[in-house]
């Protein structure tokens, strides 16, 4: 074994370092492994350039300096000809492209029928990668778990003290959302040491993107989610994509909603090309909204809605998750599940006024639902309220009406003639007799006093 900075083909190596892109000396490959973080990526880069700067050295030939023969043969066909019929042949030329550029394709093509020319650069045809490795009818318990990255490894920016056991960062920064300083989830805060994904692999597809290359945000993420198995994953060199071919990592990010278990199927696929064999029953994806939960129904995967009992209500009315995940929540459950979430509703208001200030009234209020229900949770039912005010009985006003009533009392004095009538209350009394009179103050005194002068 080589140790110091040496570089070779097989590297004992933090997934972390390979993730960050670190690079050290760029020296010969002189032994079979090494220790150094990133020392696979410079075996690889070492090794793509030893193999040009060969082929650089091989004996180069133009077209002109060619005797008549097949590469004559082939590169006029393919600028006559082949161009017309076949220009997906020729990918960046055209019929006014040069006899050299044309020779350059046949080279590429096919060695054995022109040599490469030396008035044009032409890199030699890219070997064909090897196949990778298959994990087709392999029994492994190995299994990895992938995680998303917003609202399930951080909470919420600014709700460090409203999320139980997340963490602030210190001011590193996280663009989700809006943006604001990064909070870790109580998992990531706490880690995978004490749930059942300390023994696997792990990966992050994410719609969000970590705050971008070389964040401090994607240092910490990794950070939380280190385990066992891939403090101890050997990174295969040979296995690794080449500059013109596809790019494979665990590690996903501006990953479409709803086609994540898409990049779950191609991080098993980078494990595979590792080595490392992890089968669908014992892949486990965690996520905080179900609509990158259910499509994973029928892949044969597991997946898990999380962040169950705290949801943002201002995102989609509770379809994002607030505090993101907890230890609590990853279990190694078979199949795919989602958060029953009820209903929630806002503070109330104030009490309106009383309708009626005494004998009875109504006042009412009301809340409005801020988090709507989702996947059979409770529903809201109504959001106003009515109770009853002011029952004391309203006191009863009296109106009084006072009559003063003014009697006039008539003094009849009655003379004696042959007439009956002589007793009439309308005669005129002669001033003499009234001062005769005496005063009478009812009105049976005055009959009494008729009778007595009859």
């Amino acid at each position: 074994m080589v140790t110091g900075t040496s570089c070779a083909l097989i590297v004992v190596v933090s997934t972390f370092a390979f993730a960050a892109g670190l690079h050290g000396e760029t020296q010969d490959l002189p032994g079979d492994e090494c220790s150094e973080p990133g020392c696979s990526q410079n075996a690889m880069q070492l090794r793509v350039l030893k193999r040009y700067a060969e082929t650089a050295t091989n004996d180069c030939q133009d077209l002109k300096d060619i005797s008549e023969g097949v590469c004559k043969q082939e590169v006029a066909w393919a600028q006559q000809t082949g161009i017309q019929q076949h220009p997906e042949w020729y990918p960046g030329l055209s019929a006014q492209s040069s006899p050299l550029d044309f020779q350059c394709k046949v080279f590429q093509a096919s060695q054995s029928k022109c040599p490469r020319p030396c008035g044009v650069a032409c890199t030699p045809p890219t070997p064909p990668p090897k196949a990778a490795p298959t994990c087709a009818g392999v029994v492994s318990e190995k299994c990895l778990c992938v995680f998303d990255i917003d609202r399930t490894l951080t909470s919420k920016q600014g709700m460090q003290d409203k999320c139980p056991g997340s963490k602030d960062s210190d001011g590193i920064k996280d663009s989700a959302y809006g943006g604001g300083d990064l909070v870790l989830s109580q998992l990531a805060a706490s880690g995978l040491s004490k749930t059942f994904c300390s023994k696997c692999y792990v990966g992050i597809v994410s719609h969000g993107d970590g705050s971008g290359q070389l964040s401090t945000e994607r240092k910490e993420l990794l950070e939380a989610l280190k385990t066992d198995a891939m403090e101890h994953l050997v990174l295969r060199a040979w296995n690794a994509a080449w500059s013109d071919m596809k790019l494979m990592t665990p590690f996903y990010v501006a990953y479409p909603d709803a086609l994540k278990q898409e990049a779950v199927l191609k991080i098993l696929d980078w494990y595979a090309s590792q080595e490392v064999c992890i089968q669908r029953e014992n892949t486990y994806f965690f996520d905080d909204k179900d609509e990158n939960i259910l499509p994973f129904r029928g892949t044969g995967m597991n997946a898990q809605q999380i962040s169950c009992q705290s949801r943002d209500p201002i995102l989609g009315w509770g379809e994002v998750g607030l505090c993101g995940a907890t230890q609590e929540e990853l279990k190694a459950d078979k199949g795919v599940s989602v958060c029953k979430i009820d209903c929630g509703w806002s503070d109330w208001s104030a009490w309106s006024g009383c309708s009626r200030s005494c004998g009875g009234g109504q006042r009412s209020r009301n809340r409005g639902v801020i988090i709507k229900p989702r996947n059979g949770g409770k529903a809201c039912g109504n959001g106003n309220e009515m109770e009853a005010c002011n029952p004391e009985a309203c006191p009863t006003t009296t109106t009084t009406t006072t009559t003063t009533t003014t009697t006039t009392t008539t003094t009849t004095s009655t003379t004696t003639t042959a007439s009956a009538s002589t007793a009439s209350t309308a005669s005129t009394v002669p001033e003499d007799s009234a001062a005769e009179a005496p005063e009478l103050e009812s009105a049976d005194e005055i009959a009494d006093a008729q009778a007595d002068n009859a």
